[in-house]
């Protein structure tokens, strides 16, 4: 006793979805600073390193 089952073979299933089911994408951002903190505390560390480097020619 053979059963046969009906399959529907989908080439391509994100074509089967419509454009309102697909999750929207979110595309990660260029290394974004989170906040002015974080950016003060580059530039003090930018700076740190300059006169780091000034000291080591001088």
């Amino acid at each position: 006793m053979s059963s046969e089952t009906e399959t529907e073979v989908v080439e391509n299933p994100s074509e089967s979805i419509t454009e309102e089911e697909q999750p929207p994408v979110i595309e990660p951002t260029p290394i974004a600073r989170n906040t002015r903190k974080q950016a003060s505390m580059e530039k003090a560390q930018d700076e740190d390193n300059e006169k780091k480097l000034t000291r080591k020619f001088d």
